[in-house]
This record gives C-alpha cells, sequence and structure tokens, in this order.
C-alpha cells in the first residue's frame, strides 16, 4: 500500500498552484467529474450534514451548535463514552444544528480535475475552502491524489468515507490548514479530519488551527466547565490503513484540562488519533497497517493516540531519517489496547514532555466490556527522550493482565537516550518527582536494554513496580544520573517495587539497586536499603488514583 501511494506522491511531484494539466478543465457549479457521479451525491449528502459557514470571513466565529447542557451524566456516558471524559474531561452534546442550505459543489475556479480523475487540485479561495476540498476527497478516483498547491487553506470539518488515495500539500510549510469559523464536530471527539477507512497517504502540509477559531465548545459533564479542544486527524472504521509523512501539526493556546483539573491549556486534544467507534465502555477494533514518519507535533495534550488496533502492524517513526519530533507534548505517542498487533516506536525525538513521551500500554476493555485484547508486541527503540522534572520518558502498563492473568502488553526497550531535565512543570511534579523509565502494573517479562539514562529531579533511572515479573534490566548505563543534591529526590538508579523474578546485570552504570521485590536476581550491582519517604509514598498514590479514575471513567 505504501508502495503504490509513493508512486501516487511522485506522479505529481512537480505541480505547482500555477499549473495547467493539457486537457484538465475547472469544474464549476454545475460541472462534475461524470465517473465520479454516485460518489459525488454520497458527498453531498455528508456535507448537507456537516455545513461549512457560507462565505463569511474566515476568521469570524459562526455557526456553533446548540448544546444541550441540562445531559445528565449517565445518559453523556451511554451516549459519547467517557473514554475522552476521563482522558481530558471533555464530550460533544446532544444539540441540535441549524444552517442555512449548504453549498455542496466546488467553487468555479477552484477545482481542476485531470482527464483521467487521477489528480484533483484544489486551490485556496482565501475563505471557506470546506466544500473544495470535501468534494475533491469524496470523488477523486481510486488511488488518485487530491493536491493542495502553496497557500493559506480555511476548512470546517471533514468526513470522507473509503478515501483510497494520496491528500498531499506542496510541502510541511507551504500548504498550510487553518481552522474556519468553529468546528462543528462530526464525531465525539470534536475530530475536524476523519477518515472512515480506505487507505490514506497524507503527506506534505501543515495543520495550524489558531486559537480564536479554533473549536467547538464542549460541555464537561463531570466538572461543570466549558474548554475547547479538537482532534485534528482521526483515522476509523472496523478496517482502514494509513501513511502520515512530512507533516507538521501545531497546537495553540486553548482551555483543555486533564481529569478537569490538571491545566493543559492548548487547543488539541490529539494531533493524530487511530480508533474506531466507541460503543458503551469500549472502542470496537480497527484492523489495518498504519504507519507515522517524519512528522512534527508542537504542543498539545497528545501527538499521537492510537487505540484498540486490531492484527495490524503500528510504526512510529522506523529508521533514521524517519523519525518524528515531539515538541512539549503532554503524552508524545500513547497506544493503548492494541490486540495481536506489532507496535514500533523508533528513532523520535521528544522534547520537554509534560506526562509520558512513550506509552505502550494495556489500560481498558477491548471490543465490548469483560474482553481484554491479546498479547502485542511493542519495540521501543533508538529514541531521544527528553522529560520535564516530573514526568516520564517511557512507561508501561498492563492491566490486562491485572485483570485475567493473561499478558497483553511484550515490551522491549533498548537503546534509548532518556533524560529528565531539571525544569519543572511534569504532571507529577505536582505530587513529587517521577521515574525516567516507568514499568507498572503487572507487565511481564519486559527487557530494558542498553539504554542510557540521566537527569535530576526523579525517583528512579529505572522503576519496575508492584506485580511486575520477569523483567530483564540488561546493561543500561545510569552513570549521567546524578546522585547529589541537585536531585535529592533520588531513591535508587534501579528500583524494583514488590516486582518478582527480575534479572538485574550491571553494565556501565552506577551500581545500586534497590529491591524492594521477591526473589530477584542482581549481577553486578549493590543492593541499597533506602527507607522510603511519605512524599514519594503519597505522589506514587496519586498516580495510581489518576490511572485507576481513568479506568473508572471509561
Amino acid at each position: 500500500m505504501a508502495n503504490e501511494m509513493n508512486m501516487n506522491v511522485g506522479r505529481i511531484g512537480n505541480v505547482s498552484a500555477n499549473s495547467s494539466t493539457a486537457g484538465s478543465r475547472w469544474v464549476g457549479a454545475s460541472e462534475h467529474c461524470s465517473p465520479c457521479e454516485k460518489r459525488r451525491k454520497e458527498a453531498q449528502m455528508r456535507s448537507s450534514m456537516n455545513p461549512g459557514p457560507g462565505t463569511q470571513n474566515p476568521r469570524l466565529n459562526t455557526g456553533h451548535s446548540t448544546l444541550n447542557t441540562s445531559m445528565s451524566r449517565s445518559g453523556f456516558v451511554k451516549t459519547m463514552g467517557v473514554g475522552m471524559a476521563a482522558l481530558a474531561g471533555v464530550a460533544t452534546a446532544k444539540g441540535s444544528v441549524a444552517h442555512a442550505t449548504p453549498r455542496t459543489n466546488p467553487d468555479p475556479g477552484h477545482v481542476i480535475i485531470s482527464p483521467d480523475g487521477m489528480l484533483i487540485t484544489v486551490r485556496s479561495t482565501g475563505a471557506n475552502d470546506t466544500v473544495n476540498i470535501r468534494w475533491a476527497l469524496s470523488n477523486v478516483a481510486s488511488g488518485g491524489t487530491v493536491f493542495l498547491p502553496d497557500a493559506q487553506y480555511y476548512c470546517n470539518q471533514i468526513y470522507v468515507e473509503n478515501f483510497r488515495g494520496v491528500f498531499k500539500g506542496a510541502g510541511k510549510d507551504r500548504t498550510v490548514l487553518d481552522v474556519y469559523g468553529t468546528i462543528r464536530p462530526v464525531d465525539e471527539f470534536g475530530s475536524w479530519f476523519v477518515f472512515n477507512g480506505g487507505n490514506i497517504l497524507l503527506c506534505d502540509m501543515s495543520f495550524n488551527p489558531t486559537p480564536s477559531n479554533s473549536a467547538q465548545k464542549w460541555i464537561q459533564q463531570m466538572w461543570g466547565a466549558s474548554i475547547t479542544a479538537i482532534t485534528t486527524i482521526r483515522i476509523k472504521g472496523a478496517s482502514a490503513n494509513s501513511n502520515i509523512s512530512r507533516v507538521n501539526f501545531k497546537s495553540n493556546p486553548g482551555t483543555l484540562k486533564w481529569y478537569g483539573e490538571i491545566p493543559v491549556d492548548k487547543n488539541i486534544l490529539a494531533h493524530i488519533w487511530l480508533s474506531n467507534d466507541y460503543t458503551e465502555f469500549a472502542f470496537l477494533p480497527m484492523t489495518g497497517n498504519h504507519q507515522i514518519t517524519s512528522c512534527s507535533f508542537e504542543e498539545g495534550f497528545a501527538g499521537i493516540l492510537a487505540w484498540n488496533l486490531s492484527d495490524g502492524n503500528l510504526k512510529i517513526g522506523g529508521s533514521p531519517g524517519e523519525g518524528n519530533v515531539f515538541n512539549r507534548t503532554w503524552f508524545g505517542a500513547l497506544t493503548d489496547s492494541l490486540s495481536n498487533c506489532v507496535c514500533e516506536m523508533s528513532y523520535n525525538t521528544i522534547l520537554d514532555v509534560y506526562s509520558s513521551g512513550l506509552q505502550p500500554r494495556s489500560l481498558f476493555w477491548y471490543n465490548q466490556p469483560g474482553e481484554y485484547p491479546q498479547l502485542s508486541t511493542y519495540t521501543v527503540t533508538h529514541n531521544n527522550v527528553r522529560a520535564l522534572a516530573g514526568a516520564a520518558a517511557i512507561e508501561s502498563y498492563d492491566y490486562a493482565r491485572w485483570d485475567t492473568g493473561t499478558a497483553a502488553v511484550n515490551l522491549a526497550i533498548s537503546q534509548n537516550t532518556v533524560t529528565t531535565s531539571g525544569e519543572e512543570g511534569g504532571l507529577y511534579n505536582l505530587y513529587g518527582s517521577f521515574a525516567t523509565v516507568w514499568i507498572d502494573a503487572f507487565v511481564e517479562r519486559a527487557i530494558v536494554s542498553n539504554n542510557v539514562i540521566r537527569g535530576v529531579k526523579c525517583y528512579a533511572g529505572i522503576y519496575v513496580g508492584p506485580g511486575c515479573s520477569e523483567a530483564m534490566l540488561l546493561g543500561n548505563n545510569l552513570n549521567g544520573l546524578i546522585s547529589d543534591s541537585s536531585n535529592p529526590d533520588l531513591i535508587a538508579p534501579i528500583w524494583l517495587n514488590e516486582a518478582s523474578n527480575c534479572t538485574v546485570v550491571g553494565g556501565n552504570n552506577i551500581a545500586n539497586v534497590l529491591d524492594m521485590g521477591t526473589n530477584n536476581i542482581l549481577t553486578g550491582v549493590n543492593n541499597m536499603h533506602v527507607n522510603i519517604g511519605q512524599n514519594v509514598k503519597d505522589a506514587m498514590n496519586r498516580r495510581r488514583e489518576l490511572m485507576a479514575n481513568e479506568r473508572m471513567q471509561r
């Protein structure tokens, strides 16, 4: 799929905003590509359900939905699902929307179709480009390309079913998309662009929703406050494949709060979200293969969320030239409840993360209440992660094993360079420091090897928590983990806290391990004896409370 799509990208490599393909025609208000008539009508139906705000100034906030602020919490849970209410304290409401009859045909002079229907070029109008972009994505031939030349674009929500082709700009900083008016969400997570099924290659553009016109106000049912946030790109459906490459994702100031109390203060909930529909207390599975490379994620709550993927592959990064860059996000890449999947997170750079840089985990139900994911393999390697004080560079959990005794996380963390900086601001700095590499909640047989771990203001370089067993910690370099007055919270470079049957083999590291578990084997290291202060216990308990709350709310 990726090779086929890359060929399509090459086909339009020299297309510019002023190009005029021989034999092509501009599509006016009453002129359409005849081979695509059926899909055009479907696009008209979708457009009528999700109208744009007309031809007003792109900087005006118009067309707000009517919000049902009296909805009960139980109704909210059943209708919207509280997975993201717990995660971000937000939800859409069951309001009615009343708008003028939308324009569903493309603008004359701004949409050009190649004779074979394989290339549709959309030129910026300087105002509302929603209909033109939506029409092109819905009507391009299978395997074709929708191309946005070098320009600034404004659009409202875009929903496309079974798109099989390339959505391409002129370059990361040359084709820039901003929100037009106010997002009227097409799903319960306030998604701006939604691709339902298909084979999607998205590349060479920037998404930069500005603060003044970035999102719909949602009702924060659980805490009674209004916030503003959107998800930029969502891939969903029972089956979908995606390849997202060379895209800039930016966030701007907003009022997002995690759990309704922890200020994120950005307008992005997730830049990329891979997940199918939410039913009562569980996401439905989505099969397929997904790759995200050479992208940049600037602030926001999460760079990448991937939930309940099934029987497929997820690659975030992948080679020295294809890593992604995350800057000051709360989560870099978070995967949850993948089932029978292979997930690789490699060669990424994550800077000044507030909560967790890379977090492969199994935290929630899969498909339906009481059902859990099958074992998936997670490889976290060759990443460079810098966490703020009170955050984790890499962390993992396996609550499926906690609940059922059967592991869902097969984890290997190797050859990463991870650092905890002295800069305040990490999530758990509110309650104390944290560990740089954190493995907790019954993860079994994790391998942590040949990592370089350094920094200040952390409890431990590597932490293996209660219920974890048979972890192997081999040859990790912790010499850069400062243990003096500049790092008074350091308990131990390696801390085995109620973990069992683990093996620790010293390498070029500080030879100190705090073993508070059972049947652990320590080779080439010293076993420390430390009294854990009450402030550390309080911080650990608070963190577990947050995780437990997230599980309960979902």
